[in-house]
């Protein structure tokens, strides 16, 4: 029986989070790659960006 229900409330997260989060998953990866392009061109536009 807990794992019904265990498996049911993990099944609900992904739909809401597939639901809700598609359009900011897809602003989440533009964003990280504008940060990866820019920690990787740091050296060349002389930004002295720290991670």
């Amino acid at each position: 029986m807990q794992h019904g229900a265990q498996t049911f409330q993990i099944d609900h997260c992904v739909k809401h989070l597939a639901f809700y989060d598609a359009p900011w998953l897809s602003l989440g990866l533009l964003g990280a790659s504008t940060i990866s392009v820019l920690y990787l061109r740091r050296d060349d536009m002389k930004i002295p960006l720290q991670f």
